[in-house]
């Protein structure tokens, strides 16, 4: 590290200066005319933004269908898995819509919201029930 703010300490402030500038745009505009750069993906086929939502649009059935198989076997009760499946369900629902509501577009940030719902709705949704399983005497998953 101390070598790296050596080493940017001793640029000197002549190094970019608008012919530095003129030349780095002169070698990127080189590659943007007429160059035809093509990229590869995993099964060389290409794809349009289209096809691809389109390859993801099962995602969110999947997620759900996983998270509910999890909450069955962790609570054991098929009600207590629906009642938690639907509080998630609930609160992403509500923070898209109300996303939608105040105009906040979609971003990598802001998708990070209901990951972070779900995530947060399954722990607590788990961490509730067994509080309500111990307070009711019902034997738990982890004192079984």
């Amino acid at each position: 590290m101390k070598l790296l703010r050596w080493w940017l300490a001793s640029i000197a402030d002549s190094v970019f200066s608008m012919e530095f500038y003129n030349e780095i745009l002169a070698f990127a505009e080189s590659y943007e005319a007429g160059n035809d750069i093509r990229s590869r993906c995993s099964n060389c086929r290409r794809h349009d933004g289209l096809s691809r939502a389109k390859r993801h649009e099962n995602y969110g059935a999947i997620v759900i269908v996983v998270i509910a198989l999890v909450l069955y076997a962790v609570l054991r009760s098929l009600r207590y898995t629906f009642a938690t499946l639907a509080v998630v369900l609930f609160s992403t629902i509500w923070v898209f819509g109300l996303m939608a509501v105040l105009g906040i577009s979609i971003y990598a940030v802001t998708i990070m919201i209901p990951v972070m719902l779900i995530a947060i709705g399954v722990a607590d949704g788990i961490h509730l029930y067994n509080h309500l399983q111990l307070f009711y005497g019902r034997p738990s998953r982890s004192r079984a």
